[in-house]
């Protein structure tokens, strides 16, 4: 292959540090408090991954008598931005040949910027703990020889163009990922005006909270754009900004997302964007989106996540029906639990039926156990039992096996994840997470398409 064929991959200082390794940001002098009452310190400034994602300094200072322990108090390193924002956690006297010193620790609230603001051509940001995917093609050079990535996404929205590409040794990344499971940077990704201007950060700051939530939606847990540089139009570095991400470690989880194939992957992104913007469902969809993923990661086990999934399927219902169709409140809320998820499902045109794979599920909803009628009232009742404690239930739900409680889990997480990608307007393929034996690349075409 011609390398001067394909463009050229996204590069990053960053990318190659190893997976949970703190990385120093900043050494040298700092103004702690408001300008009008500030002091001087010096010290060190580290992005750390463990045990979770947080920037935490530690100062020397030969002040005394302002600012302590539980405090938070502003920082500039620079006149060019607005302060950073400190929280202290600790004090301690520290002794050197030079005379005593008071060291402040503690965490950065907020961000952390270095350089100087300005008007840029072009963001790169960083994304942790995202899938292995396969897409487009990009060319990197190492020891003069080129490297061919394929993993490249491309993401354009109005007036911005998004490209994403897989960090430059991902296959080593991804390895002491599953072994630690902890964190690491897996993807870099590059924004820049369709039209080639230059622009500020905060022109696309909603646009990169959009994508870390279409990210962590595509994954099925949380992950998010940061530690953005902008960059001149000759190449010069302008700025970092530094935040700890909204990222979960590494874990196993189930996701619809086909990492095979990304190929839809602009026009999932296009009506992702285009139902948030809409003010009927932007606030719905944003809540459902976290219910759904605190669900996926399984943080409430079978039981909880099955209450959760069916309070968001019924929350998207009401929202279909009442508040944008115009249906009654009064008719709403007369049907039964299992009429209402009937709703959304039969508009996606998901079967009613219990999957056979959840054959456990199958044999409860036989007439000599439950008799339960379909998949809706089969989840239903098992919600009911749980949060319904009466003595009838708990008999009920105390003959329920664990098996038939997880595939009840399972069958109304297949329930959720099918009514968001419908009202998210997603046309493509997906991985059923009820094929228990899913296998790399085994997806299938949604229900409605």
């Amino acid at each position: 292959m011609n390398p001067n064929d394909f463009p050229s991959a996204i590069l990053s200082p960053y990318s190659s540090i190893a997976p949970n390794s703190s990385v120093p940001i900043y050494e040298g002098p700092v103004l702690i408090g408001p300008p009008a009452e500030s002091i001087a310190a010096s010290g060190t400034v580290v992005f750390r991954w463990l045990p979770t994602p947080k920037i935490v300094f530690e100062f020397l200072t030969s002040d005394f008598n302002k600012y302590h322990s539980g405090e938070e108090v502003e920082c500039r390193i620079s006149s060019d931005f607005d302060p950073d924002v400190l929280h202290i956690s600790s004090e301690n006297m520290s002794f050197n040949p030079e005379g005593s010193q008071r060291k402040l620790s503690g965490e950065v609230a907020g961000h952390f910027y270095q350089g100087c603001e300005g008007p840029v051509s072009r963001i790169i940001f960083h994304v942790p703990n995202f899938l292995k995917t396969f897409g487009k093609q990009a060319v990197w050079f190492k020891d003069g020889q080129p490297v061919f990535s394929t993993g490249r996404m491309t993401l354009d929205s109005d007036k911005w163009n998004i490209t994403i590409d897989d960090i430059s040794d991902r296959s080593k990344a991804f390895a002491e990922l599953k072994s630690s499971r902890g964190y690491a940077i897996t993807h870099l990704g590059e924004v820049r005006r369709i039209d080639g201007s230059e622009f500020q950060f905060r022109d696309i700051e909603a646009l990169l909270e959009d994508l870390g939530l279409f990210l962590s939606w595509s994954r099925g847990n949380w992950t998010a754009p940061f530690l953005h540089i902008g960059f001149q139009s000759d190449g010069k570095e302008q700025w970092k900004r530094w935040q700890a991400p909204l990222v979960d470690h590494w874990r196993v989880v189930n996701h619809w997302f086909p990492d095979h194939d990304t190929s839809n992957i602009q026009v999932a992104w296009e009506s992702f964007r285009d139902r948030l913007n809409d003010p009927v469902w932007r606030e719905v969809l944003l809540r459902a989106l976290n219910w759904y993923l605190v669900c996926n990661r399984f943080e409430g086990g079978a039981e909880g996540s099955i209450i959760m999934a069916q309070a968001a399927l019924e929350m998207l219902s009401w929202n279909r029906f009442v508040a944008e169709k115009g249906s009654t409140a009064r008719a709403f809320k007369d049907l039964a639990a299992s009429e209402r998820l009937r709703l959304p499902l039969n508009e996606a045109s998901l079967p009613m039926g219990i999957p056979s794979i959840l054959s456990a599920l199958v044999n409860a909803a036989e007439p000599k156990r439950f008799d339960w009628e379909d998949g809706p009232h089969a989840t239903t009742e098992i919600r009911n039992m749980l949060v319904h404690p009466t003595p009838v239930k708990l008999s009920k739900l105390q003959r329920l096996s664990n098996d038939e409680i997880y595939q009840g889990y399972m069958l109304s997480m297949w329930y959720l994840e099918v009514t968001l990608l419908f009202y998210l307007r997603y046309e493509g393929i997906y991985y059923n997470r009820c094929k228990f034996d899913i296998h790399y690349g085994d997806t299938e075409k949604v229900p409605w398409s």
